[in-house]
């Protein structure tokens, strides 16, 4: 299990200071599609798609990996949720990223001995991931593990979120991941990028 603390210096040093922009129950799906990359050929059934979603977006693509990539699907949650409009959501997520802040989850933690690649989604707030994220990375030890990430945002792609994706699991080895803008998830065009990617990927 990393330190919690390198963790908390890493984050007061690197995100604190980024600039702005605009989970209790594990849900296991889909067994029955065949992934096979090139260089790791997990068998589907050692994958798991973890993710964090507030409007859904970040849902939808993440079912739809899953989908094809076959293994468990996972939702982060909080114990508090994140409660109303857009405006006020953004307010929360800025503050608990000002304040390193590391909201409660009512998720149960998944055994990571039974999974070999891990794909990771999330919304992308204020330039990286949210909060909820670290949360759950601070209870995981991905070390040795695949992590292919993928993140729905509103006009910031990335922002830091790979780079700090990176920096809290250090001895993971990271993919090419895929961002796409939130508004538009759900167009078949997004389908299939997620598809083509998914197939460059080896799957």
């Amino acid at each position: 299990m990393k330190k919690h603390i390198s963790r908390r210096a890493f984050i007061k040093l690197g995100i604190l200071g980024g600039t702005s922009s605009a989970i209790t129950a594990m849900s296991l799906s889909g067994r029955n599609v065949p992934a096979c990359n090139a260089a790791m050929k997990p068998d589907n059934n050692m994958v798991l798609t973890a993710f964090f979603s507030h409007t859904g977006n970040t849902r939808y693509m993440a079912e739809q990996i899953n989908g094809r990539v076959g293994g468990d699907l996972l939702e982060i949650k909080t114990i508090k949720p994140y409660l109303g409009n857009d405006r006020q959501v953004h307010i929360t997520a800025k503050n608990e990223k000002r304040r390193n802040f590391r909201p409660k989850l009512s998720t149960a933690m998944p055994d990571t001995s039974k999974y070999n690649v891990f794909f990771i989604g999330y919304p992308c707030w204020w330039h990286t991931m949210p909060m909820t994220m670290f949360s759950f990375f601070d209870q995981l030890d991905l070390s040795g593990k695949t992590i292919i990430p993928f993140t729905t945002h509103g006009g910031s792609k990335w922002g830091t979120g790979l780079s700090d994706l990176k920096a809290i699991n250090p001895q993971s080895d990271l993919k090419e991941g895929l961002t796409l803008y939130g508004r538009s998830v759900k167009k078949s065009s997004s389908v299939n990028e997620i598809k083509n990617w998914l197939s460059s990927s080896g799957f």
